[in-house]
């Protein structure tokens, strides 16, 4: 479980496929309800990029010719 989520506490399935085409992963598989599902792969980079940028809050990511800002807000188990 990735547990990321718009501020408006959906899951924020735009932030991750656009992740998923910043890193150059496999497409994400369609969402089913309220929960999306991604491959093993892609969720592992997800979660190094994440680690790596040290979950961040607000971050650009290039989105076709320009960077798009994204706001998220993170859901861990405990």
């Amino acid at each position: 479980m990735l547990g990321i989520y718009s501020t408006k506490s959906k899951p924020h399935i735009p932030f991750v496929t656009t992740l998923i085409a910043h890193l150059k992963l496999e497409k994400y598989k369609k969402p089913y309800g309220n929960v999306a599902k991604y491959s093993e792969k892609a969720v592992g980079a997800i979660q190094e990029w994440l680690i790596e940028h040290r979950y961040p809050q607000k971050t650009w990511l290039p989105w076709k010719k320009k960077d798009k800002a994204f706001e998220v807000k993170y859901l861990r188990k405990r």
